[in-house]
């Protein structure tokens, strides 16, 4: 308990602090029509990342505690930056194609987005697969510090470079990368001073890749799925009612998938390792109390934040994002009520990585992403963007069910209802809350409820804190 107090909260909630201030500045610096373009670029480089980074770094994790054990994993990271390499040159070849065919209209030249997109996902990959690796061999001090780190060289890269040269989302993402790259070479520093040295070596047979490959290429599909369902429909915007309103739409969304990241990263920082650890046994008690406490850890957790963010959209609206885009306050409760249903999604899709069997997510992650774009494509012409947060919705809590129909006969699912019953009581508290006029005391109250949000998440953690001391 004494490291989550003293270390562990302390140092995401500075991260949190600066994911606001940069979502304050982008907000001032950018108009709409920039964070419309902004978002086509995020997405594009998700793209890239959940088809070729994702697959491949989930079993990495999956295996890190063997390799550690073993002494091989320098050995099997060289390989992987080898990997990389070659993914961000097929990459750059793929953007060459599309400026030629136009299967995409990125709103963007071509050495821009080789740039951006390349550089992007070569810095970013090192630095979460390093600093990642850290956390999970417990190097929490430098976990926390080089994520902070990273994430204080881009904001003021960023701000520099709109508030000097342009406000333009390419000099704004410029900003991101820069920082992800003085950030690798820091978290390579670090990272090689801790690991232990290579006591064996392992070549990359045909049969290590084969084991790759299938557990990889249903990670992969499914990723993606997942990708159209919670990116696709931002290039539908921008065809359909152009940049500005997909500006707008990203800015609300995104208040509450980062205000519900945050509380997923903070909690994942101290208990994930946990759980890894557990899964990795063979033993079904194991891996079935390992999922159990890191679910019913989440699930109560998530339930508060949605809620508290649905209750305080407006005050959100005010505090996070500039006066140019305070009309997207309605896009952060229908984002709230999505990413709610794709998190918890996500936690019980990790029951198919604990069981090695990852097929599992490939229908719930197919039917998720056909709902989401095709009910978007209906609804855009007569509900505009609000059409497609309510396809959103509709497909999230879709995708949820499916899942959960997929994955709950591998393990033995037994979370409190009581706890989850609670957790929904004390959200609806604060739904009540929004009906109170306070006047000009709205930020005030958004404060003090803030204060009482973060109190009742603590008190709710407070068991499973004195069972990780």
């Amino acid at each position: 308990m004494r490291q989550f107090l003293l270390l562990v909260l302390p140092g995401r909630i500075i991260q949190f602090i600066m994911v606001v201030l940069a979502m304050r500045v982008a907000t001032h610096y950018l108009s709409p029509s920039e964070m419309g373009r902004l978002s086509l670029y995020i997405s594009v480089t998700a793209f890239f990342t959940v088809l070729f980074i994702y697959p491949v770094g989930t079993f990495i994790n999956r295996r890190l505690n063997t390799w550690h054990q073993n002494g091989l994993i320098a050995q099997y990271f060289n390989y992987y930056w080898k990997y990389l390499l070659c993914i961000s040159l097929i990459v750059a070849l793929i953007l060459f194609l599309n400026e030629y065919v136009q299967l995409v209209n990125l709103n963007s030249s071509i050495s821009w987005l080789l740039l951006l997109v390349c550089g992007t996902l070569i810095f970013n990959t090192i630095n979460q697969t390093l600093i990642g690796t850290l956390n999970q061999f417990n190097f929490g001090n430098w976990f926390l510090g080089l994520l902070i780190l990273n994430l204080l060289f881009g904001f003021v890269t960023s701000f520099l470079l709109v508030s000097i040269i342009k406000g333009s989302t390419e000099f704004w993402f410029l900003g991101q990368m820069i920082g992800h790259f003085f950030c690798a070479i820091i978290s390579w520093k670090v990272f090689y001073t801790k690991i232990p040295p290579i006591k064996i070596k392992s070549q990359l047979s045909s049969k290590h890749l084969s084991a790759i490959f299938f557990f990889s290429w249903p990670i992969s599909i499914s990723v993606l799925l997942n990708w159209t369902q919670t990116q696709g429909y931002r290039f539908l915007i921008e065809d359909s009612l152009g940049l500005a309103p997909l500006g707008l739409f990203f800015a609300g969304y995104a208040v509450s998938a980062g205000l519900i990241g945050a509380v997923e990263t903070i909690l994942a920082t101290y208990f994930q390792p946990n759980f890894y650890k557990k899964i990795s046994s063979s033993a079904d008690v194991d891996i079935s109390e390992g999922w159990n406490e890191y679910a019913e850890i989440l699930i109560s957790a998530l339930v508060l934040t949605a809620l508290f963010i649905i209750a305080f959209s407006d005050e959100l609206a005010i505090l996070l994002l500039s006066s140019k885009f305070l009309s997207a306050s309605k896009f952060i409760i229908w984002g709230a009520v999505a990413e709610f249903f794709r998190s918890i999604s996500v936690i019980f899709g990790l029951i198919s990585h604990a069981k090695m069997n990852t097929k599992l997510l490939l229908w719930p992650h197919a039917i998720g992403a056909f709902i989401s774009i095709v009910l978007s494509w209906i609804l855009i012409p007569t509900l505009g963007s609000d059409g497609v947060a309510l396809s959103l919705v509709i497909a999230g809590a879709v995708t949820l069910f499916t899942v959960f129909l997929f994955t709950k006969s591998h393990i033995n699912i037994s979370l409190s209802p009581f706890r989850l019953a609670l957790s929904f009581f004390i959200g609806a508290m604060f739904l009540v809350t929004k009906s109170i006029d306070v006047g000009d005391g709205s930020l005030i109250k958004l404060i003090i409820c803030g204060l009482v949000f973060g109190l009742i998440q603590f008190l709710f953690l407070r068991p499973y804190l004195k069972n990780h001391i």
